[in-house]
């Protein structure tokens, strides 16, 4: 199923890859971050909109085995919708999984972390417009850091928008940015609480909007 992932995902990076190009004024600095980063990898992330998840995708080298497929997580009231389904499903994207305990919703990033993988997860667990505010992050990513003592965290902060508007092609494209910071490890992650771990994780990617 890897390999199907790694299709299937391939071609909605394109296709975001190209919207991204037609619809909005983008751009992405640090692109120097994302050169041969180590594995196994947490990318955390700001979350403004539903095309977030895909942008993300789209800045991973697009040949690349060592990257792909990407682990996702999505909530599991969107697997209820068929059309989301048959899209999150052929994506390979894992269910959130609510309310059945952090050993259960992690089980499938533990698998691809154990494997050298990549992993996606916006800490505080839903879409927040607001750039400077900070809810109670989950404890997944936290979790996540807290097992893996060699795990590389790359943290990204999104400018971004909801939806297309063909109004904005024809008379002015909306921006969209994406900042990639450097990544880092918290060595002693085990030696700290999750509390601490997670003001880490968050302070790292809002830090690139000040800059």
């Amino acid at each position: 199923m890897q390999i199907f992932y790694g299709i299937t995902q391939r071609i909605v990076w394109l296709v975001t890859f190209i919207c991204m190009r037609i619809f909005y004024k983008f751009s992405v600095t640090g692109k120097k971050n994302l050169k041969d980063i180590s594995t196994p990898l947490l990318v955390i992330s700001n979350h403004k909109s539903y095309w977030d998840s895909m942008i993300l995708g789209t800045l991973f080298p697009f040949f690349s085995n060592k990257y792909l497929p990407l682990g996702f997580m999505a909530g599991d009231k969107f697997f209820l919708n068929p059309f989301y389904n048959f899209f999150l499903t052929t994506t390979g994207v894992c269910h959130a999984n609510k309310g059945k305990g952090l050993d259960t919703s992690l089980k499938d990033f533990r698998s691809i972390l154990l494997n050298k993988g990549v992993v996606i997860i916006f800490p505080y667990g839903k879409m927040v417009s607001d750039d400077n505010a900070r809810p109670v992050p989950g404890r997944g990513a936290s979790t996540l850091v807290q097992e893996f003592n060699n795990l590389t965290i790359l943290p990204i902060f999104l400018q971004t928008v909801g939806k297309i508007k063909f109004s904005a092609f024809l008379f002015g494209k909306k921006k969209m940015s994406v900042i990639v910071g450097n990544p880092y490890k918290i060595t002693d992650a085990r030696n700290k609480n999750i509390d601490e771990i997670s003001a880490i994780l968050v302070n790292s990617f809002h830090i690139l909007n000040k800059k």
